[in-house]
């Protein structure tokens, strides 16, 4: 995968992340050096000046692995949280800074976060 200018397109560099798919890489909302991405059961905080990966959540309870989905949206506002799916349970991951580790929700319910 490569990142390219957004305004010239003029290519800055390869970038060493293994997404299933483009549409599952999100970009940081207010930190531009860092994107996440999904790569089989770890949601993964790349840092894309230094070229390194850290593992931001590691989805246990996940047989295969987790995804974006087939029509994968745009993370939260602030970064913080994903809507992702695996084991056929849809599920929004909490990955911010001093929120607190969630577990999924049970097979057919789904999550509601208050405005």
């Amino acid at each position: 995968m490569s990142l390219y200018d957004g305004k010239t397109y003029r290519f800055i560099k390869a970038l060493d992340i293994s997404p299933a798919d483009i549409e599952h890489v999100y970009w940081h909302t207010s930190d531009p050096d860092v994107l996440f991405y999904v790569d089989r059961k770890d949601l993964i905080r790349y840092h894309v000046g230094a070229e390194t990966k850290e593992v931001a959540t590691t989805f246990d309870f996940c047989s295969g692995g987790a995804s974006a989905g087939s029509d994968p949206l745009f993370m939260s506002w602030d970064s913080n949280r994903t809507g992702l799916t695996c084991d056929e349970q849809v599920f929004i991951d909490e990955h911010g800074q001093g929120l607190p580790d969630r577990s999924p929700p049970e097979l057919g319910q789904r999550e509601h976060q208050p405005r």
